[in-house]
């Protein structure tokens, strides 16, 4: 079904590895042979407390991958470091994958692909990066003013707050937060759900976990990253596309292409995604991905633009952070918490960064994801440990006063 709004995102910093189901684009495969989700892999989060049995020691030269000892100086699945495929017709030597295929219009840029038509780091030629400001278009680094609507937080209060403890529908913490209308999506080791945007009571459990859900925070409608019609999850590294998800968590069927492929690198903690009106911003390392939409645009305008990175913020249990995409006075920054007292805002062209608000007594807890909705004059917020809102801590979702202008 087509949107009546088209909206997007897309990221990456260091093209990743592709995977296996990545691989459509060569393997010719259709939609449907995707291999289906099994259950979410039992992982060793990183507050969890270390198990008893430690791994076999590997011989000299040889490193423990997934429970085999592998050389990888040449295994093509573990080039240089666990898990660093190098794909389809890729060879790996010294450490290096050699050999990759890019599949048009991507070309291979130092051991990985990219998209010379619109990457501020290989724009037009591989090595060719575009200077702070400028974004690639067309193969081209070009310079013009940043428009867009509206949409500034002026404040972040901790009045009329509203908390729900979740873990027993979600499992435990993830990140992924979405505000979508009468509820909002939060995501968690065992499912993503859906809550009632009033009273925090869950509505509907996703039929899979949404790993790369966010959504437009004017129009209240929800997204998540995908590849094709595969929704990001931990066995795809290619996003060039989003798929709308339903009141249920369902996510479409009919993908909305993006103007740009990006590699997701979820190796780092690094991808910071901030949703906005009618804009999402996706970050990771030096690079932004600025994806405008609008009624009736079939394909979502992607601003690829080399930034300051954001080192210092909250990391969530999972490849990403998340917060809001703001616009005013011709310049767009992104919304994030820098650490267990503050919120900041950092300018994408100038790597400025301003504070946002402050949160005395036992401030802010470890919330790593956050979004607002301007409509409810409200923000929406997760943490675990003890906060200004919930001094018990525990798995918290809620949502307090806010003031954010929208236009």
């Amino acid at each position: 079904m087509r949107t009546p709004f088209l909206f997007a995102l897309l990221l990456a910093a260091g093209c990743g590895a592709r995977t296996e189901a990545d691989d459509y684009r060569d393997a010719g495969r259709p939609d449907g042979a995707l291999p289906p989700d099994g259950p979410p892999p039992d992982v060793v989060e990183p507050d969890r407390p270390v198990p008893e049995e430690q791994p076999p020691a590997c011989p000299a030269g040889r490193t423990l991958c997934n429970g085999a000892c592998v050389d990888t100086g040449s295994d093509p699945a573990h080039c240089g470091a666990c898990s660093n495929a190098c794909g389809p017709g890729g060879t790996c030597t010294g450490g290096s994958c050699l050999g990759i295929l890019c599949g048009r219009p991507l070309a291979l840029c130092n051991g990985a692909c990219a998209d010379l038509r619109s990457d501020p780091n290989h724009c037009g030629a591989c090595g060719n990066v575009c200077p702070a400001g400028a974004r690639c278009v067309g193969g081209a680094c070009v310079t013009t003013p940043m428009t867009g609507r509206t949409l500034r937080i002026d404040a972040l209060l901790t009045t009329n707050c509203r908390v729900t403890e979740h873990e027993g529908v979600t499992g435990d913490d993830r990140g992924g937060i979405a505000y979508a209308g009468n509820q909002v999506f939060y995501t968690g080791d065992t499912a993503t759900v859906a809550f009632d945007a009033e009273t925090l009571a869950a509505r509907a459990t996703a039929p899979r976990r949404l790993d790369g859900i966010f959504g437009e925070v004017t129009l209240g409608l929800p997204f998540t990253l995908a590849s094709n019609t595969t929704p990001l999850d931990e066995r795809t590294s290619i996003v060039d596309a989003l798929l709308q998800v339903s009141a249920d968590g369902t996510p479409g069927r009919t993908a909305i292409p993006l103007a740009a492929t990006a590699f997701l690198d979820r190796d780092r903690n690094d991808v910071g995604i901030f949703a906005g009106a009618l804009r999402t911003v996706v970050t990771q390392g030096a690079r932004a991905w600025i994806i405008d939409g609008s009624a009736g645009l079939a394909t979502p305008r992607v601003t690829a633009v080399t930034i300051a990175p954001i080192a210092r913020h909250v990391p969530c249990e999972s490849w990403a952070f998340w917060g809001v995409a703001e616009f005013f006075e011709g310049e767009s920054w992104v919304a994030y918490v820098r650490d267990s007292r503050t919120v900041v805002r950092q300018n994408l062209r100038s790597g400025a960064v301003e504070v946002i608000a402050t949160f005395d007594g036992a401030g802010l807890g470890d919330m790593c994801s956050f979004t607002v909705a301007p409509t409810r004059n409200r923000w929406y917020f997760h943490h675990e440990t003890p906060s200004f809102a919930a001094p018990s801590g525990g798995e918290t979702l809620g949502y307090c006063d806010a003031r954010v202008r929208a236009m």
